[in-house]
């Protein structure tokens, strides 16, 4: 499974950064702080030189056609950034959300991907091998509700809508009409965190 560029796709081994301690960070180009088209370039680079292919990025911000955050949509909430790859036939994930904007923790990515290729000048690990701890499997799927009840991010959401989204999906995830039991309750954990927020 291609992990996906956007929503954001964070992998399930890596603590969240609480909000009030991320940092703004320093990464520059040019003597100027990065923006996100610099810190793109910078970690497809560093992917490139370590030896990685099949390279995603995931964030909150829709990409362009080349597979790239766009950088005309803001800052989402949610900074975070993920990236799948692969080296040989080993999956790699690797996230960073200590930073307050995407393309900082961009930055950050591509930092630590330039000091893990570093550390094969030393002759005691291969780059390969510092990144077995970060062995991907594909991101879980969201229990958000958004998602389960299949609402795009960003799209308006009434308490009519995901009780009516809700009975749609319910007709086919019912263990009666060939559905299951995990399938039916995760529906419901679904419709019932998105109500509470309309309460």
């Amino acid at each position: 499974m291609t992990p996906q560029a956007f929503p954001l796709a964070w992998p399930s081994f890596r603590p969240r950064t609480h909000w009030s301690d991320r940092r703004r960070g320093d990464f520059t180009y040019a003597k100027k702080r990065i923006k996100i088209p610099e810190a793109a370039e910078r970690l497809e680079v560093e992917v490139e030189r370590l030896g990685g292919t099949n390279l995603v990025i995931s964030t909150n911000i829709k990409p362009t056609i080349t597979g790239r955050p766009a950088a005309n949509q803001g800052e989402p909430d949610d900074p975070g950034v993920a990236i799948y790859f692969t080296m040989g036939a080993d999956p790699i994930t690797l996230a960073c959300d200590t930073y307050e904007s995407v393309a900082q923790n961009l930055a950050g990515l591509a930092q630590h991907i330039e000091a893990t290729r570093r550390i094969e000048r030393y002759g005691v690990q291969s780059a390969k091998e510092t990144l077995q701890a970060f062995s991907a499997l594909p991101p879980p799927k969201s229990d958000h509700w958004r998602d389960v009840l299949g609402f795009e991010a960003g799209e308006p959401v009434s308490a009519e809508s995901v009780k009516s989204q809700y009975r749609a999906l319910a007709r086919k995830a019912h263990p009666d009409a060939g559905g299951s039991t995990e399938k039916m309750e995760r529906l419901n954990r679904a419709r019932d965190e998105a109500l509470r927020e309309f309460s």
